[in-house]
């Protein structure tokens, strides 16, 4: 299964984990790889942005693992 996000295409079969993190007013989204390397997706200081992209892969990822 792969997400989109804008032109990036992210493989969901590769992730690990993935969690909410802020910095400077910054929103990301940071996903841990089986490999251990990491990416992050920007939300900036959109963080009702971010949350609504967590609730969907929750959706989506949570009701795989069930």
């Amino acid at each position: 299964m792969f997400i989109q996000f804008g032109i990036r295409r992210i493989n969901l079969s590769l992730v690990k984990e993935y969690r909410p993190k802020e910095n400077n007013h910054s929103h990301f989204i940071e996903f841990t790889y089986l490999d251990g390397s990491k990416d992050q997706i920007h939300f900036f200081e959109k963080k009702d942005e971010m949350e609504k992209y967590l609730e969907k892969l929750d959706k989506n990822l949570l009701q795989l693992s069930t």
